[in-house]
């Protein structure tokens, strides 16, 4: 699969939107500070009209006997944007109720539980 660079992203946007590079780069920075902050106080963060990025908030032991604050990170893409993607196969969301156990992904069903 093909990926887009960080320059063909930008100049796509630019064609788009008609705002110069540094416009857009500016407003991605922008955006990027905001959601780092909501996520460092453990909020949940919009990546407004593409997906929601979830933090947990967890303590972890060290060796030696010394706990320390991480952040697990989980995200989930938008309905409407998983919608312009319903077309295309083998595209498959997951949501909040998923489970991750060491790379294997669960689905958890709220009906039995």
């Amino acid at each position: 699969m093909r990926k887009m660079t960080v320059k063909e992203r930008l100049d796509d946007i630019s064609n788009k939107s008609g705002l110069s590079e540094d416009i857009i780069r500016r407003v991605l920075m922008a955006e990027r500070d905001s959601i780092l902050e909501s996520l460092k106080r453990g909020e949940r963060a919009t990546l407004i009209g593409r997906c929601v990025v979830i933090p947990e908030l967890r303590s972890k032991l060290n060796v030696g006997g010394q706990f320390r604050k991480v952040v697990k990170l989980s995200a989930f893409v938008l309905d409407s944007l998983e919608s312009e993607l319903a077309g295309v196969e083998e595209f498959e969301n997951t949501r909040e109720n998923d489970i991750d156990t060491d790379g294997i992904r669960l689905l958890e069903i709220s009906s039995l539980t």
